[in-house]
């Protein structure tokens, strides 16, 4: 006796990630998430710089910051720079 493996059906929906942009956009207004991504890939503008322009807190954008662009210059790093 043989067991046929099956892949598993695709998910329905967007992906996880576009899901959450959306979400992002539609909260905080059109292309939000693009420039919440421009604003953390600068050094020179600062976590409470970009917590004003969205209305939010400083440890609000350093959430954001791990969840969209673990990457970017972060903390004493932005400071440096």
């Amino acid at each position: 006796m043989s067991v046929a493996l099956v892949d598993p059906p695709p998910p329905a929906g967007p992906p996880a990630d576009s899901r959450r942009i959306a979400a992002f956009d539609e909260r905080y207004g059109p292309e939000a998430h693009d420039r919440l991504c421009q604003l953390l890939r600068q050094p020179c503008i600062s976590f409470a710089r970009i917590a004003k322009t969205f209305g939010v807190t400083r440890e609000c954008v350093r959430q954001w910051h791990q969840t969209w662009l673990p990457d970017a210059p972060h903390g004493r790093e932005r400071r440096r720079l």
